[in-house]
């Protein structure tokens, strides 16, 4: 188990560097959450690898993570069973020795762009790069979760900056 401590900023695309070696993310969700404290059942395959991940929700920037790696025709039957699914590309970049991803959301989630930064404790200090504009942490229409069963094109407004 491990302790995700991360904070979540949509991305100006325009001031967003060249993005490279970017990899396809499959999200499904096996469970659907009724109450905040319900755990997050997620699969995910990443390239030729998959995943199963259990989170238990601490606080918004908070979670107890439980992952494995499980064989990728098992994960690719379990997206099959899913109730939702979210598609990205995830790319890495490391600015002032933090480490950035940037998920290009895909399909019904286009053109979302969402950054993470990954903290070691919920008071860490951080350059904010200037294509990480406004902070959506706080906001769970953000989550993957969300966007899985609510895409982003679905919404009457839509937060672009």
């Amino acid at each position: 188990m491990k302790k995700e401590i991360e904070r979540r900023f949509l991305v100006d695309q325009e001031k967003l560097p060249k993005l490279t070696h970017g990899k396809l993310l499959t999200q499904g969700y096996l469970s659907r959450l009724q109450k905040p404290e319900d755990p997050l059942i997620r699969v995910r395959i990443e390239g030729k690898k998959s995943y199963l991940t259990i989170k238990l929700f601490q606080t918004d920037l908070t979670k107890q993570e439980f992952e494995y790696e499980i064989p990728l025709s098992e994960g690719e039957k379990l997206v099959n069973d899913c109730l939702a699914v979210v598609q990205k590309i995830r790319y890495n970049l490391t600015i002032a020795s933090h480490l950035w991803t940037v998920d290009v959301y895909e399909a019904e989630n286009f053109p979302l762009v969402i950054a993470e930064i990954e903290l070691k404790n919920e008071a860490e200090k951080f350059e904010q790069p200037l294509w990480a504009t406004k902070e959506v942490t706080h906001d769970p229409r953000f989550h993957a979760y969300s966007l899985a069963f609510k895409p982003f094109s679905t919404w009457k407004k839509q937060l672009t900056k």
